[in-house]
């Protein structure tokens, strides 16, 4: 799932069920229940006679994945104890990680700090079948982050803009704002990631040459 999930394998690849089965010392049975989870996940697909093949990048699933987020999201905070200053104080602090000189990091590793923060923001709901339903979005959306700052080679300003402003309404004892706030990020992303993918992004599993320019990060 790692390699699905960092564009290790990319989208429209077909899956070697023979290679995957020696890698891992596992027999085709396992490795093919495995392979059917990923699909219903929506990670992977089955293709009658054909096998299996990495999902393509899709611009209205995007759209999909990146609103539902939010909802979850936003519905966990709605869900959650008040915000303590530890909570804050760790979502300040992954930030700062992030906000680093983007040659100092390699865009997957802001990617991988991204997931932290939002599973911090969101750590104080008790409702563990919303927890379960977020991350398992979680993954099918950060398959598209992923691709998105290799696309573009490093993440930019915006997201941590909208994380600063969801933190200090957290700090202020309004999970409301907060709620209001990651909805907004969440369609924000969407935005631009359909954006992305409908006009000058992966096409046919490529990505399209141009010059490199900085990223609209979530």
């Amino acid at each position: 799932m790692d390699r699905l999930l960092a564009g290790v394998l990319r989208p429209g690849t077909r899956i070697n069920e023979t290679d995957l089965a020696e890698e891992f010392g596992v027999s085709r049975t396992p490795l093919r229940e495995a392979l059917f989870l990923l699909a219903a996940e929506g990670l992977i697909e089955s293709r009658p006679r054909r096998g299996f093949y990495v999902s393509e990048l899709d611009p209205d699933t995007a759209r999909d994945l990146y609103m539902t987020l939010g909802g979850l999201e936003a519905l966990a905070l709605d869900e959650s104890r008040p915000p303590d200053e530890e909570q804050v104080a760790a979502l300040r602090a992954i930030d700062q990680e992030r906000a680093r000189r983007p040659e100092d990091h390699d865009p997957a590793e802001a990617v991988d700090l991204d997931i932290e923060w939002h599973q911090t923001l969101v750590s104080g709901c008790s409702n563990m079948e919303l927890l379960a339903l977020i991350e398992q979005c979680r993954q099918r959306v950060y398959r598209y982050e992923y691709a998105y700052v290799a696309d573009f080679g490093r993440m930019g300003s915006k997201g941590l803009e909208q994380h600063a402003l969801m933190a200090s309404a957290l700090e202020r004892g309004d999970p409301a704002e907060a709620a209001r706030l990651v909805r907004a990020h969440w369609e924000y992303g969407a935005r631009s990631r359909v954006r992305w993918l409908s006009s000058e992004g992966i096409i046919e599993g490529e990505s399209r040459e141009r010059p490199q320019r900085q990223g609209e990060a979530t």
